[in-house]
């Protein structure tokens, strides 16, 4: 059947998944010579219009940001992870003296102002340490094997250069100071915190706000500033 066209044909009998049949061009010549319009995906047959239709359950919605928001309840906390499984022990590389002394550093001024704490978590991660431009080192964890078993967000990023078409002819702008952190300002599920563990040669930890590695972050992020 083609939209209210009901027909009769031969077909050859193959899994197509989710597809109920697939016309290819001996249909299409069995037609004869036909008015298409492609426009409105509609076409002529004996005197008659006959309008192309797909089967609405096939196609995904796109999610609308302001649809999503209206979801969120006043207390309700951000939530990050759903693993199926993972494996824990990882251990980090063999470091240089230099690397060590500002790793003993870093590790000491994120405890200070109470990023981490100390981890018995089961689940380890671990640091590595990559250098900047200007000679310092910058801390990032490899959650490659979390992320590996990360449920992903279905959240949208936001595209910049819309976002610079909707500022067009604006005269006043508001921003965010997002200089303290910014991914640091959100606060883990405590469910969730054994899962961020990491390790260095020192000891273990658990972080307590979200980091920058987790596949989730971005949209987690996009989320709560659109609250």
């Amino acid at each position: 059947m083609v939209g209210e066209w009901k027909m009769t044909d031969r077909f050859l009998p193959l899994e197509l998944g989710g597809i109920d049949v697939i016309l290819e061009m001996e249909w299409l010549d069995s037609l004869g010579v036909t008015k298409v319009d492609w426009r409105n995906l509609t076409f002529q047959h004996e005197g008659r219009k006959v309008v192309i239709r797909g089967d609405p359950s096939l196609t995904k919605t796109r999610v609308r940001l302001k649809n999503m928001i209206k979801t969120w309840e006043a207390n309700d906390q951000g939530f990050l992870v759903e693993c199926h499984a993972m494996e824990g022990g990882l251990t980090g590389e063999e470091m240089y003296d230099e690397e060590k002394e500002e790793m003993e550093r870093l590790v000491d001024e994120i405890l200070s102002l109470g990023i981490i704490h100390p981890s018995t978590s089961p689940c380890s991660s671990p640091v590595l340490q990559v250098k900047k431009k200007d000679g310092s080192w910058r801390f990032c964890v490899d959650y490659r094997a979390l992320n590996n078993v990360t449920i992903p967000d279905k959240f949208l990023i936001i595209v910049i250069e819309e976002l610079f078409d909707e500022l067009n002819g604006a005269n006043m702008f508001s921003k965010i100071d997002l200089k303290a952190g910014g991914y640091h300002q959100i606060r883990m599920h405590p469910e969730d915190v054994e899962k961020i563990a990491l390790c260095v040669h020192e000891g273990h930890y658990e972080l307590l706000v979200m980091p920058f590695e987790l596949t989730n972050a971005p949209s987690t992020f996009q989320a709560l500033i659109y609250i």
